[in-house]
């Protein structure tokens, strides 16, 4: 029965997603905040490694800069909207705390 609605704006018929993302913000066909949770825990994992790999030749202030710079806006973004919606972290998001933390 899902399949056999279909969706008209104007000339043109809207298409079944999995997923959308508007404004950054990725919400799946349930309306959970899963696959944006995943995008930005990988991202900031990415941007963690850098950090640490370049902090053995930098001084923790500036290793800290780069953080609350490079990492934090991408956990903070929009995290009003998502964040009640995905319940406890996973264990894999705390990574992304630990991995900064254990420095």
């Amino acid at each position: 029965m899902e399949d056999q609605v279909k969706v008209h704006v104007g000339a043109s018929e809207l298409c079944k997603q999995n997923s959308v993302n508007y404004l950054g913000v990725t919400v799946d066909k349930h309306l959970r905040w899963h696959p944006h949770v995943d995008k930005v825990r990988r991202q900031c994992l990415g941007k963690i490694a850098a950090i640490r790999s370049a902090s053995a030749y930098l001084p923790p202030h500036i290793c800290r800069t780069l953080y609350l710079s490079y990492v934090l806006p991408n956990l903070e973004y929009c995290s009003v909207v998502w964040h009640r919606g995905v319940g406890q972290p996973s264990p894999a998001n705390w990574n992304v705390y630990r991995t900064m933390l254990s420095g």
